[in-house]
């Protein structure tokens, strides 16, 4: 089943809903002056805003505006002035990219791109990078735009680039390893489906003989003939008729092959039954990777503000109303946004919880120090250094409250402490100290993990509800059959052992002629088949067919949430020389064992 996939109108229809929010959403006429003329009241978000938050949400939109007519007016002086004025308003709200603005510009430099502007196109992709930082469909864009001004080579390297920045986005990641176990689950699948189907090219003739043969015993030859085919060619008429071909012929293959062609029999059995439970799994998890919750917590662990992370967030604490660790997530997000009555608010459900959490009063310290209670701050940071002795910037903070009520031998003392724990960071925390002169603590981050396990296992439970003991009946019953299908063998192999096993054909065709060579050269696994080496032929399979289902998996995979990619000609490129080095290999080998 296929997760909810990112398309370009979805995303439109997503962030125009949450323009309200950050209005800096760059998609058509989103760039109207009119669009930022309101900022978001706690309705709307979920999450409550103070009014200077909401301004510099608003200005953010504003310059974005700006930075977008510059740009067009070919105006690249005004353009830095505004791509910096913005990104100072990022940071100011506590935070390091805009994925939203930043997917815009990519769509603007496409666009300069495709009408021959080339210079405006790197232009626009250097405000990109700095919008957000080693974005993967940056990197597609680059990709695009060298292609269409005929750097083929630089083009390539550039889509190599992007697909090398996924594992750098938590959820891009997730899905891109979902859709590798995926591609590897298809792949062992269908290799399975291909090696009975040279199994049964190479004893299929013995089967159907023995089979008619047994059946002539009590019926005229003719009827068990007829009988035979009915049996053998059944399957294809019922329901899933393909599976159920397969699962007969696996059966009454297995008495006919060597040792290890029967445990590859048995071990594709055991697959086929693993598949299904391996695909809900995946299918729970993937779709915890898509979900709001899960958006909110990557947003604020990167410092990512996109349009809908206020409204995610919102989701997050209604799906875990009672978690501790989403109370310290929300309370270190208005830290950030210099909202402090909400903060402190927060801060002290959380010690109410735990009282020994040294993260979450370090920032009260903060907060008592930003108000001028010198005396309440430094022993707040005490209490928090008290708790947990290598927390630098608890240390770090007490120097600065003492050095500010004129304690100043135990300021030294202090920093003396926090040098010791981490003396490179101190450094720049001192030459820092006049902009920011305490530290907040992102313990609530540091928690994403926690938060995120509870979100699984709040899935997990609310199936066990729903389905407390049908439900795992049903996601075992494939793997029963597994086994079911080992017995049946065994018991049909036992029962028949008697009649005898007629012996298979040395091979498809006469040895040593050129049609041979050629038949061992394209049909993976036929010389392992012919001398009863079951993994050897199974596992030639593998590389064939993964390789052929590469480019494929685009299509029957879970789309990973990129605003812009660079198409699937990677994936092609690499089948294509991956089979051709394959076919190059079997030949000369083959020619080898001549």
């Amino acid at each position: 089943m296929r997760a909810p996939e990112f398309s370009g109108l979805h995303w439109l229809v997503s962030l125009l809903a949450a323009v309200v929010v950050v209005p800096c959403i760059f998609v058509s006429s989103i760039f109207a002056p009119s669009v930022f003329a309101d900022v978001s009241p706690v309705h709307q978000t979920g999450i409550e805003l103070s009014t200077a938050t909401q301004r510099s949400l608003q200005q953010l939109g504003e310059r974005a505006v700006q930075w977008n007519t510059s740009f067009q007016q070919e105006d690249r002086p005004g353009a830095e002035r505004e791509l910096e004025g913005v990104l100072e308003l990022v940071r100011g709200l506590g935070m390091k990219a805009l994925p939203d603005l930043s997917l815009a510009v990519v769509a603007r430099a496409v666009e300069a791109a495709e009408a021959g502007d080339f210079p405006r196109a790197v232009w626009a992709l250097e405000a990109a990078e700095k919008l957000d930082p080693a974005r993967p469909e940056t990197a597609f864009a680059w990709a695009t735009v060298n292609r269409l001004r005929g750097s083929y080579f630089k083009s390539f390297a550039d889509s190599l680039v992007g697909y090398s920045r996924v594992l750098k986005f938590p959820v891009d990641r997730a899905v891109w390893l979902h859709n590798l176990i995926l591609w590897a689950l298809f792949t062992l699948l269908l290799s399975a489906a291909l090696y009975l189907v040279l199994m049964i090219a190479l004893r299929g003739q013995v089967v159907m003989i023995d089979l008619a043969e047994l059946l002539a015993r009590p019926l005229p030859k003719w009827l068990a003939l007829v009988v035979t085919l009915v049996i053998l060619a059944g399957p294809f008429f019922l329901p899933f008729g393909l599976l159920w071909f397969f699962i007969l012929w696996s059966v009454l293959l297995w008495g006919y092959g060597s040792a290890q062609e029967r445990v590859v029999l048995m071990l594709i059995w055991l697959l086929s039954g693993t598949v299904p439970i391996g695909l809900a799994e995946l299918e729970r998890r993937v779709s915890v990777a898509y979900s709001p919750a899960v958006r909110a917590l990557h947003g604020l662990e990167q410092g990512r503000l996109s349009g809908s992370l206020f409204t995610d967030l919102s989701v997050l604490r209604a799906v875990l109303p009672q978690s501790t660790a989403v109370q310290h997530l929300e309370a270190d997000l208005h830290a950030n946004l210099g909202q402090w009555d909400v903060a402190r608010s927060l801060y002290g459900q959380v010690l109410s919880d735990e009282p020994q959490n040294p993260a979450a009063r370090n920032n009260l310290g903060v907060h008592l120090f930003l108000h001028g209670d010198n005396g309440g701050a430094a022993r707040s940071f005490e209490k928090a250094s008290d708790v947990e002795l290598d927390t630098a910037e608890a240390f770090f903070n007490l120097s600065q409250a003492y050095s500010a009520a004129y304690l100043y031998q135990d300021s030294r003392r202090a920093l003396r402490e926090a040098q010791r724990i981490d003396p490179v960071s101190v450094g720049s925390w001192i030459q820092e100290a006049e902009t920011r002169p305490v530290l907040l603590v992102q313990g609530g981050v540091a928690r994403i993990g926690e938060v995120r396990q509870a979100l699984l296992e709040t899935t997990s439970s609310s199936e066990e509800v729903v389905l407390p003991v049908v439900g795992e009946v049903r996601r075992g019953f494939s793997l029963l059959v597994g086994f079911a299908l080992i017995l049946i063998a065994g018991a049909l192999h036992l029962a028949r052992r008697g009649f005898g096993y007629s012996e298979p054909s040395a091979g498809l065709i006469r040895s040593g002629s050129a049609g041979d060579l050629l038949l061992r050269v394209l049909v993976p696994g036929l010389p392992s088949a012919q001398v009863g080496m079951g993994f050897a032929s199974y596992f030639a399979f593998v590389p064939v067919v993964g390789l052929l289902l590469l480019p494929l998996s685009w299509k029957w995979g879970y789309r990973l949430p990129w605003g812009y990619e660079s198409g699937s000609a990677l994936p092609w490129v690499i089948a294509t020389l991956g089979l051709v080095a394959l076919l190059v290999f079997r030949l000369l080998r083959q020619r080898g064992l001549e």
